[in-house]
Formats: C-alpha cells, structure tokens, sequence
C-alpha cells in the first residue's frame, strides 16, 4: 500500500475503513440477502446470502489437467 505521496507504507498501517471501525463509525456493508417465508410457520422467515461461485479453483483445477495430459499425451 502507499499513501497520497506515493510512499510505501508498512504492513501493519490500518487502512481508512479499519480506522472507521476502530472510532466507532458505522460502515454500510451491502449484502445481497435471500429471504424466504418458513414453509408450515407463521411469520417466519429464512434468511440467507447470496454467494456468488468462485470459480478461480476449478479454473486452476482444469489448466492443471490440461498440462498433465498433454505432458502424458506427448
């Protein structure tokens, strides 16, 4: 990280959003919710994030095969 000059700063410098949490002020986190009434209950509800795939494993799983059977294959 560096600040407003260009300068490194050193690995345990907290960030601005640390700061706020630190001082006290809230921050405004948006999470994507899903909720759903509770099938056989009265005004209850189920309340779940939305999680988004994170595809970056299955991505480094494939080229990984792809280069062991092409090194096989060859």
């Amino acid at each position: 990280m560096r600040d407003e000059q260009g300068r490194f700063l050193p690995y345990d410098y907290p960030t601005m959003e640390e700061l706020d949490l630190i001082s006290g002020k809230e921050v405004a986190l948006q999470r994507k919710l899903k909720i759903e009434p509770i099938e056989g209950s009265y005004n209850s509800y189920a309340v779940n994030e939305k999680e988004k795939r994170d595809w970056s494993g299955s991505v480094y799983l494939a080229c990984v095969a792809a280069i062991l059977a092409i090194a096989f294959f060859s």
